[in-house]
């Protein structure tokens, strides 16, 4: 019994070492991170990431079966707007999503790192052996 419990209050022990060292990588000494701000700030951003680009991609395909010709710019397509008004939508909807893109990166520049390292590494496999 007694060395059971010796055991026990060892890894427990252990385990609040380990979350000591985790809190001082983190930079928050005696406090753990809040994961439910970073996640949905990242929900957020993903989910602005689908919606724009989903909107220039519908409008650049709407773009692309439009009629073409020397009045077409001024006759309506779909919801009373002109394809001149759809390609100013498409352009001011793409630089915003091109932006939510770069902020979406920079915020997940770290896991962005560690993927590439990922699909990038040999793991353990020499030139010589491939093949």
């Amino acid at each position: 019994m007694n060395e059971q419990a010796t055991s026990t209050g060892a890894r427990e022990k252990a385990a609040r070492a380990r979350a000591a060292a985790a809190q001082e990588r983190a930079g928050t000494p005696g406090r753990r991170p809040r994961r439910g701000q970073k996640l949905s700030w990242r929900a957020a951003i993903g989910i602005a990431l689908i919606a724009t680009w989903g909107v220039a991609t519908f409008t650049g395909i709407l773009l692309y079966v439009a009629p073409t010709g020397r009045r077409a710019g001024q006759q309506e397509l779909l919801l009373g707007l002109t394809k001149e008004t759809w390609g100013d939508i498409h352009w001011w909807v793409s630089l915003v999503a091109v932006v939510i893109t770069v902020i979406h990166v920079a915020v997940d520049w770290k896991t962005f790192r560690a993927c590439v390292r990922h699909l990038t590494h040999t793991h353990g496999a020499t030139p010589t052996s491939c093949g």
